[in-house]
């Protein structure tokens, strides 16, 4: 959240049985509505470190998900493979974007074509 000049952290509000109560947070002991960017925290050799997750909700609890369970794993010891953006869900806003960066580099589609092609590389 920004205060004054400067950009810090603040810890994002709970409801009464334990979840996140999205775009509030806690600023000197009261709840305030910033317009939120979630991060992750873990710790690394004793270090601290921090991911951006993005705003969306449902984005930000899968990426908290992964990464605990990711760092669960490496405490006990079980090796963690990277990850494969080909073996990712395929959102319909980034088929819809490779479509339309398709139809561009390509000339005019109809819309029948492009949406044979996308089937194709579902």
């Amino acid at each position: 959240m920004k205060t004054g000049a400067a950009w810090r952290f603040a810890p994002a509000a709970k409801t009464k049985n334990g979840n996140i109560r999205w775009n509030y947070v806690f600023v000197g002991g009261r709840e305030e509505h910033p317009e939120a960017n979630y991060f992750i925290e873990w710790r690394e050799n004793g270090a601290r470190r921090r991911q951006s997750v993005g705003a969306i909700p449902p984005d930000v609890l899968a990426e908290a998900q992964r990464k605990r369970a990711a760092v669960n794993a490496q405490a006990a010891g079980i090796e963690i493979v990277a990850d494969d953006p080909a073996t990712r869900a395929l959102y319909l806003k980034d088929a819809v974007d490779r479509q339309v960066a398709l139809k561009g580099s390509v000339g005019v589609l109809s819309s029948g074509q492009l949406f044979a092609a996308g089937v194709a590389q579902w």
